[in-house]
């Protein structure tokens, strides 16, 4: 009797080259193409439109970031938090100076509750924004940090009026 596991093994194995081949069949400029065309969808509000498109792009080339990161974007404006959590993870650790991506992961784990996560990566990202010297990034991930622990206690400074 033949072993069914050495068959689906047969299987996978066949499955994976066909994607790969099928992967190799779109040229650069048309995944290109398709990535322009899902901005344009997303900036004129049409995220349900675009996130799918995205989402096939991630498949070919999951290495590129700004893929993951609008596919985040789509995700986030349909209030999707867990999946634009996802994206924005992915983006996130293929390029870690892109802090942004850290940033919006941190928004979308607080929109779905999960402060104890989403503190953790704040502080990772908080810490990389100090040493890439990142103003923005720094007061973005202090309002987060607010929202995540209260407004600060830390009174006004005074300042001189005369």
């Amino acid at each position: 009797m033949p072993d069914p596991t050495a068959d689906l093994e047969t299987m996978v194995q066949d499955l994976q080259a066909r994607v790969q081949a099928m992967m190799q069949r779109l040229s650069d400029p048309q995944i290109n193409g398709i990535y322009v065309t899902a901005c344009n969808l997303l900036r004129l509000g049409h995220a349900d439109r675009a996130a799918p498109m995205l989402s096939t792009l991630t498949v070919f080339r999951p290495e590129r970031v700004q893929f993951w990161h609008a596919l985040g974007l789509c995700h986030r404006r349909l209030d999707e938090f867990a999946p634009a959590a996802a994206a924005f993870g992915r983006a996130f650790a293929l390029a870690p100076a892109f802090l942004d991506c850290g940033l919006m992961q941190v928004e979308a784990l607080l929109l779905q509750g999960l402060r104890a996560e989403a503190t953790r990566l704040l502080d990772e990202v908080g810490s990389m924004a100090r040493a890439q010297n990142d103003a923005a990034a720094m007061l973005r991930a202090d309002g987060l940090r607010e929202l995540i622990e209260g407004p600060s206690t830390c009174p006004m400074p005074i300042t001189n009026s005369h």
